[in-house]
């Protein structure tokens, strides 16, 4: 599967798994799992796609971060070595994904649809694109 075609995978999992993942969260004691869906979704970035990209070695940075590795599940601490970068079908413009979330006006939210890409440009500007019509690929971290 392309990295385009895995990505979205990605997608369509955590949108389709979200309403169990609600019956999970509402009994759950936030004081003592703060970052639990960081953890579900950086687990499941690590074996829906990180592990499925076709090379061997490859680390991606923790999914939501752009070089952070503290969250990882495998392998923590050790250093990425290649990031997914993405652009708009009709653009030129290229940039660092990292992650999916969901805008409403100006509202941001982690949670369904998760039709926006949170990246970065070559500026290192935080941007918000819609997730239609965008191809993803890997390049080496430190290209």
């Amino acid at each position: 599967m392309s990295e385009t075609g895995l990505i979205l995978n990605f997608q369509n999992f955590i949108v389709s798994c979200w309403p169990h993942l609600n019956c999970i969260m509402r009994d759950l004691d936030w004081d003592n799992e703060p970052y639990f869906i960081e953890d579900w979704l950086q687990a499941n970035w690590e074996l829906l796609v990180e592990k499925h990209l076709g090379v061997d070695g490859v680390l991606l940075p923790s999914y939501g971060y752009e070089a952070d590795t503290s969250n990882r599940y495998k392998k923590t601490g050790t250093n990425p070595s290649h990031k997914i970068m993405c652009s708009q079908f009709n653009s030129e413009n290229k940039y660092l994904f990292l992650s999916f979330i969901s805008k409403n006006g100006n509202a941001l939210s982690i949670e369904p649809p998760f039709d926006y890409l949170k990246v970065k440009d070559d500026q290192n500007n935080v941007n918000f694109i819609k997730s239609d019509g965008v191809k993803f690929y890997l390049e080496p971290f430190f290209s």
